[in-house]
């Protein structure tokens, strides 16, 4: 040991470093947050640090954490002190914003669109770094926006990104890394970079199933059979279950996830995929799949159980759809007393509401329900109340205040008996009942059919309730039939609070229902509607009268002629005679000859 020590002595060139070593070491603090023994820098470089990705993020992570607790101690001023090359390989590699800021700020850093470039000379530096970068101590660093986002390095991201640095494939780097705060900033600034369907399964393939969640819900396109591969593969039955949901796409097929779930053994995601209704034509296929690929007995028996329930499914349907059989089987009313039979079959004798007066069916309408159906709920109780006719039992528990039906009703309220009972909410909407629409809309019921009626009937209280209560369920064919109706204050109300549907259409419908002060409203305050069309629209329908104030208006003479053929073509004989005493101020057309004989003949 002793020889090698005096060999290492007395060769110049190593007892020089040795010495250059020391005295850096003497010069520079004690805690060095770098690793300047250990980080290979090069001149030019994909990132600061050798990138080794999986391999080098513990590095970094620590290499962060001891950084940050010494800036904690010393801060910006103990920055001079440590090596300019490492400090810039960490601020790229680790994302350090700060950093990063103070090296632009002492013009070290310089940068174009596809570079950043550190120039050290003159600058504190290690022996590692006046090794690894020679005489001219500069760096460049590339693709450093793409580590960014991959990383999820906001800070440094927004800085880059504010510094004008390129942002090709910035979707490929969010993607590759999963971050879904970063993805959400890409999409909110929507000039970054073009987006490319095949992303989405760049985050499937590195298991981002949460980010392929947030582009799946925006970027639907993208999903195909290779991404339903990747989520069964890692077994991801939620990330299965959102995409199926997001509707259907000719690439999206429920054979595929059946084949895959059998090839990657998902017994899971294969009993969900069992249950699906698009499923049921691949069943026998699959499981002839599996068989042949020697797949283990639970998806075999689940495949072969789903089958029979398919097929049993099948059967009945195919018995539900011959006449003879189902008559047969009602012959026997498995379960149903006479009672039951006797008190169903009086529904026909009960409306479930009044339209006439106004009101829900009173009392005294449903007093012979009520002698017949206190009669049976002694007997049957609550029970058998499912075996009643609902939309009657529904109407008679609200008409005699019945809370303990209302509440048996209640919890049943499901979709296929809100089905059974839109016609309750329509009515209600047409005849302006309140206090019944609150009651359904607790209830969970749609409140659609309450638009469509309270616009086709006028009820302007009921829009108005609805506008408060569901304004959602409000679509643009309401306004279509408040206006076809000639309603006016529906029609000012949807102007007023800035309604969707007005269209050049809408003025037509208003003529067609024959209202003048509403036709008069919409040219007044609808810049869709013109009185062009307006014209036009009179003459089709033949109504005069609005037709006769419309060519009273300003500039009506330059739309005469055409209306004048349009109410020849409809033969509106009103309109034809009024149009033809009307004096012309334009020039006559070659074909206004001819125009005027089609409307003599018309008149004959």
């Amino acid at each position: 040991m002793g020889s090698v020590a005096a060999d290492v002595l007395r060769a110049p060139s190593l007892l020089q470093r040795i010495c250059a070593f020391h005295m850096h070491a003497s010069a520079a603090p004690q805690d060095l947050p770098l690793r300047c023994w250990s980080v290979r820098l090069r001149s030019a470089d994909t990132y600061a640090y050798d990138d080794n990705d999986d391999d080098d993020d513990d590095d970094h992570a620590r290499d962060r954490r001891r950084f940050t607790t010494w800036f904690t101690t010393h801060g910006l001023n103990g920055l001079p002190s440590l090596c300019v090359p490492h400090l810039f390989a960490y601020a790229t590699a680790c994302g350090d914003a700060i950093v990063l800021q103070w090296l632009i700020d002492r013009e070290l850093v310089t940068w174009t669109r596809e570079l950043l470039v550190l120039d050290a000379r003159g600058c504190p530096t290690c022996p590692r770094a006046v090794e690894d970068l020679g005489p001219a101590m500069k760096m460049r660093s590339r693709n450093v926006v793409a580590r960014a986002a991959a990383k999820g390095q906001r800070q440094c991201l927004f800085k880059l990104l504010a510094m004008g640095l390129t942002t090709n494939e910035i979707w490929k780097a969010v993607c590759a890394g999963g971050h879904v705060d970063v993805a959400e900033y890409v999409v909110s600034s929507k000039q970054l970079d073009v987006w490319d369907d095949v992303y989405i399964n760049v985050a499937a393939a590195n298991g981002h199933f949460e980010l392929l969640r947030f582009l799946g819900r925006r970027r639907p396109s993208g999903i195909n059979r290779e991404t339903i591969a990747l989520a069964i593969t890692h077994n991801q039955l939620g990330t299965l279950l959102e995409l199926f949901g997001l509707g259907p796409s000719p690439d999206l097929l429920m054979e595929h996830a059946l084949q895959e779930s059998v090839k990657h053994r998902r017994l899971d995601i294969l009993r969900w995929l069992c249950t699906q209704r698009d499923a049921r034509a691949f069943f026998k296929a699959t499981r002839a799949m599996a068989i042949y690929h020697c797949a283990p007995i639970d998806i075999i028996h689940c495949l072969s159980d789903a089958w029979s329930r398919h097929v049993a499914m099948q059967r009945i349907r195919l018995v539900f759809q011959s006449k003879r059989l189902v008559t047969s089987i009602a012959s026997y009313q498995d379960g149903v007393d006479g009672a039951t039979l006797a008190i169903n079959h009086r529904c026909k004798h009960f409306r479930i509401y009044c339209a006439s007066n106004r009101a829900m069916p009173s009392k005294l309408d449903y007093a012979m329900y009520d002698a017949a159906f206190r009669v049976w709920f002694a007997r049957h109780g609550v029970a058998k109340l499912g075996d009643l006719c609902r939309p009657h039992l529904f109407a008679y528990a609200v008409s005699y205040g019945n809370v303990a039906i209302l509440n048996w009703l209640k919890p049943k309220s499901e979709a296929k008996v809100r089905i059974a009972y839109f016609h309750v909410v329509r009515d209600a909407a047409a005849v302006s009942h309140l206090e019944l629409l609150q009651f359904l809309l607790n209830l969970g019921f749609e409140m659609g059919p309450a638009w469509r009626h309270a616009s086709k009937y006028g009820q302007l209280h009921v829009v108005q309730f609805l506008h408060e209560k569901a304004r959602a369920a409000c679509g643009p064919e309401d306004l279509d039939s408040a206006a076809e109706k000639g309603h006016l204050n529906v029609i000012r109300f949807f102007h007023e609070h800035d309604y969707d549907g007005f269209d050049k259409n809408t003025i037509a419908l208003a003529v067609a229902s024959g209202n003048l002060d509403l036709v008069q409203f919409l040219l007044a305050h609808r810049k869709e509607s013109t009185p062009s069309k307006a014209m036009l629209a009179a003459a089709d329908k033949d109504q005069l009268d609005i037709l006769r104030w419309l060519c009273g208006q300003p500039r009506a003479s330059r739309y005469l002629e055409a209306t004048l053929q349009q109410a020849t073509t409809s033969a509106s004989r009103q309109c034809i005679e009024y149009l033809a005493t009307l004096p012309r101020t334009a020039k006559p057309t070659a074909d206004e000859g001819p125009l005027k004989r089609k409307a003599a003949a018309v008149l004959l």
